[in-house]
């Protein structure tokens, strides 16, 4: 992305920013003038009411320094006064609540040019969003000059002159050495994320948050295929317009749905949330960064086991266990525990990896020991990141056993589950048919998917006719 002048994003955002947040650092020049140490300028779509407020909370928990050869000065103007300020930092004097603050002239902000990036280097806000950071780098205060204010520091409550500027500017790093005179940040307080993105279907949900008064902005979704070829060949791209309705509130959420076809692992995405020309927010990354739901692709997997040619076939054992007969280590098994090792086997050749729990392994209360309660299967898919919880029985569950099993959830979810993976699936599975009542009720007040005969059904016939990714678990 080039550099963007400062004057351009002004023009941009002349309908979104309310205010300036000005902050000075200056001390006395041969006991008479006041001269500028460092001046940050921060524009703001809050009313100039809401930004006195916080710099009066600034002054309350931090202070101010304010003696005879030192101060800091803390001001709020109108965005309308915009080209006042410039012209006086042009002119080499900034009038600030009747105090005069000599600065270098023949300086115009708005010619200053940068990157519009997540974190400004020299300076920090506060706001969401992406910014632009602008700078003159002509201070002329010596450290050893600047190191004489120390005295003034140490008395508001500062190690050094150092500190108390980057606490009462909100500086990351000015320090000694460093020749940045005034710093400018505007920022584009726009965001996008990718809500939900079935990788199955290629349907991805992008949620965009703008300033309510920003038009026309532009959504651009680019795809990038196979990584070993240099540049990465673009496999799709599309540019959809963002249109928000009129809203008293300050900033506008827009949801899009989007199609992408022909997905592969090895694709990369780009998200561009773009202003005119300007960029003012990006994601971008591996495509199964963003998926919201297992990409289930037929796995080599069960091409290999159909090579072991087994009587009754696959589909008998997962629909039809209580009508055949199958021995396990050597004893005929039942149907539940059939239609179990099934499932997990379905699972598996689905790409999740997927393990059998047995009656000794139980969840207990960490401290207490007191048993929570215990589940058939695990299985985590890891290009999606989902881990799904499930049970089987060849009948119907109850709510007893739905509530059993969203105990066990939530104790899972809370604790070594949290913050580990992007969704957690609970479901049962189920051979029984013409459910709808615990099936709904199971959803609504649980959020525990029951999977019964026609949807198990439907999983398999899709999968075996290589469709595996319309299969919706």
């Amino acid at each position: 992305m080039p550099p963007v002048p400062l004057g351009r994003i002004l023009t941009l955002f002349k309908g979104v920013y309310k205010s300036i947040d000005i902050r000075v650092a200056c001390l006395r020049e041969n006991d008479l003038d006041w001269r500028n140490v460092l001046t940050v300028i921060r524009f703001s779509n809050h009313e100039l009411d809401t930004l006195h407020s916080t710099q009066a909370r600034l002054v309350e928990r931090l202070g101010r320094i304010d003696d005879e050869r030192f101060k800091t000065i803390l001001a709020a103007r109108p965005f309308s006064q915009w080209q006042t300020l410039n012209r006086q930092i042009m002119e080499g004097k900034i009038e600030i609540d009747d105090q005069a603050i000599l600065c270098e002239s023949g300086q115009d902000l708005e010619s200053l040019s940068g990157s519009v990036q997540p974190f400004p280097y020299y300076a920090f806000n506060e706001t969401e969003g992406n910014f632009l950071e602008v700078y003159s780098a002509r201070n002329k205060t010596s450290e050893q000059v600047l190191r004489g204010c120390d005295s003034s520091a140490v008395r508001a409550g500062f190690p050094t002159i150092y500190e108390a500027i980057n606490s009462l500017l909100m500086m990351r790093r000015f320090s000694s050495g460093v020749t940045t005179d005034i710093i400018v940040l505007a920022p584009t307080l726009a965001t996008l994320e990718v809500r939900d993105f079935d990788p199955n279907t290629g349907e991805m949900t992008v949620v965009s948050c703008i300033p309510a008064g920003l038009l026309g902005c532009l959504l651009n979704i680019l795809v990038k295929g196979d990584g070993r070829q240099e540049p990465r060949p673009i496999k799709s791209k599309q540019t959809i317009p963002l249109h928000s309705e009129p809203t008293s509130a300050s900033m506008a959420t827009i949801t899009k749905t989007i199609q992408l076809e022909s997905l592969e692992p090895q694709d990369r995405l780009k998200i561009r949330l773009l202003l005119e020309d300007v960029e003012l927010f990006e994601e971008s990354g591996p495509i199964e960064r963003y998926f919201t739901k297992a990409w289930l692709q037929v796995a080599p997997l069960y091409d290999v086991f159909q090579k072991f040619k087994t009587e009754p076939g696959f589909p008998d054992l997962l629909l039809k266990p209580e009508r055949v007969s199958v021995r396990i280590r050597g004893r005929r098994s039942k149907s539940d525990e059939l239609f179990e090792r099934s499932v997990c086997w379905f699972l598996d050749f689905l790409g999740f990896s997927c393990i059998r729990m047995d009656e000794r392994e139980t969840l207990r209360e960490q401290e207490t020991k007191v048993e929570i309660g215990s589940l058939d299967l695990l299985a985590y898919h890891e290009t999606a990141g989902v881990f799904l919880l499930a049970n089987c029985s060849i009948i119907a569950p109850s709510q007893t056993e739905i509530l059993a099993m969203s105990k066990v959830a939530k104790a899972l979810t809370s604790d070594v589950l949290k913050n580990r993976v992007r969704r957690v699936v609970v479901a049962y599975f189920t051979l029984a048919e013409n459910i709808r009542d615990i099936k709904q009720w199971a959803a609504a007040e649980q959020g525990i998917m029951v999977y019964e005969r026609a949807d198990i059904e439907q999983f398999l016939g899709k999968f075996l006719e290589k469709k595996a990714r319309e299969i919706g678990i």
